[in-house]
C-alpha cells in the first residue's frame, strides 16, 4: 500500500514475465532444460551435489544460446555464427525486461495518483 492506494507489484512483475516468455520461448525452454539437468545431476549418489551447479551452468547456458537462436530464426531475424553475439543480445534483452519491470514499478503509483 503506498499511501491510499495499492499498487499489485506481484501482478505487474508475473504480467512482464508471461510477456518475456512469449517473445522468448525457445530461450526460456533451453534454460528450463539447463535446470532440470542440474536437478537430475544431484540425485546422483555421492557425487551429485558437486557436479549439479557444473550441470546446471553448462546445460542452461547452451540452452539459453541455442533456444535464443532458435527464437531469432523463428522471427527471421539473421542468426550468425558468434557466440559472443548471441551472448550480447540475450544480456540486452535480459536487462531491458528488468528495465521494464522496474520502470513500470515506477511508472504504476504515479498513473494511479492521477
Amino acid at each position: 500500500m503506498i499511501g491510499e492506494q495499492v499498487i499489485n507489484i506481484g501482478k505487474i512483475i508475473m504480467m512482464k514475465l508471461i510477456q518475456f516468455i512469449k517473445e522468448n520461448p525457445n530461450m526460456v525452454v533451453g534454460l528450463a532444460i539447463g535446470v532440470v539437468l542440474g536437478m537430475l545431476a544431484n540425485a546422483v549418489p555421492y557425487i551429485g551435489q558437486f557436479i549439479a551447479p557444473l550441470v546446471t551452468i553448462v546445460f542452461s547456458t547452451i540452452g539459453v544460446l541455442r533456444g535464443h537462436r532458435l527464437d531469432k530464426i523463428e522471427k527471421g531475424e539473421y542468426a550468425g555464427d558468434s557466440l559472443m553475439e548471441d551472448a550480447i543480445t540475450i544480456t540486452r534483452k535480459f536487462w531491458s525486461f528488468f528495465y521494464e519491470i522496474f520502470n513500470s514499478l515506477v511508472i504504476e503509483p504515479i498513473m494511479a495518483g492521477l
